[in-house]
């Protein structure tokens, strides 16, 4: 089987599209559907799956998790609403639920700000290492030290420098680079196959609060909130 065509690669702020049934899967209890392409994203790169619903008429399958397997095919584990069921090759219509999305895009993006935030406070010496990016326990870590003294002062430099740079409300660039995809925000590029905000600005408030020693690394604790009406 061919791998899934991601088009969520495309526009991170699209929530509905159409595409074609290539499998239905049935193995130990778990219900997968397998598209030939498709808007949800996969759990992975720190990042959450996209839930939602994929329709055909009166036909729901509730989509509970995405998930890619090592072939490049992406599975929608879930369940059908009511004892119907697609069949192969039926026209489709994928919703991904919009707030989810959104909500994990502005957690990934605020994860690759703060390595923004990170040089524009001077420590270039941490080294971005790896991210998790859910709504509880949202983190990232680097490669370096920070002496146990100066870890709060860090954390308080780091709200202000990645506030002001959401504050400058610049465009967030995607592209691809020789057949890699490299998100580009606050001036700083790297590879990713995540969802991600338009533009900084969307990201709203964005809170570290935390700076600690994680075995050889240091973690950096954050968390996005909405700005007060």
């Amino acid at each position: 089987m061919a791998p899934t065509e991601p088009i969520y690669f495309n526009d991170s702020y699209q929530f509905e599209g159409e595409a074609t049934v290539d499998d239905i899967v049935d193995e130990e209890g778990v219900t997968s559907v397998i598209l030939g392409k498709t808007l949800f994203h996969p759990q992975g790169g720190g990042q959450p799956s996209d839930v939602g619903e994929i329709v055909s008429g009166d036909v729901v399958f509730k989509v509970e998790k995405a998930a890619k397997r090592e072939d490049g095919v992406i599975q929608h584990i879930g369940n059908f609403e009511g004892n119907s069921k697609f069949e192969k090759n039926a026209k489709v219509t994928m919703k991904v639920d919009e707030p989810t999305r959104r909500l994990h895009a502005r957690l990934h993006s605020a994860g690759h700000l703060l390595d923004s935030a990170m040089k524009k406070v001077g420590r270039t010496d941490l080294i971005p290492s790896k991210g998790f990016h859910f709504s509880t326990g949202a983190y990232v870590e680097y490669i370096g030290a920070v002496e146990a003294g100066d870890r709060e002062k860090l954390a308080e430099d780091l709200n202000t420098a990645i506030n002001a740079l959401i504050s400058e409300k610049t465009d967030v660039q995607v592209e691809m680079t020789d057949g890699t995809r490299m998100v580009t925000m606050g001036g700083v590029s790297c590879p990713c196959g995540g969802t991600h905000v338009k533009n900084v600005g969307d990201i709203e408030v964005v809170k570290v609060t935390k700076v600690k020693k994680a075995k050889k690394n240091v973690r950096v604790s954050y968390e996005v909130s909405m700005q007060s009406l």
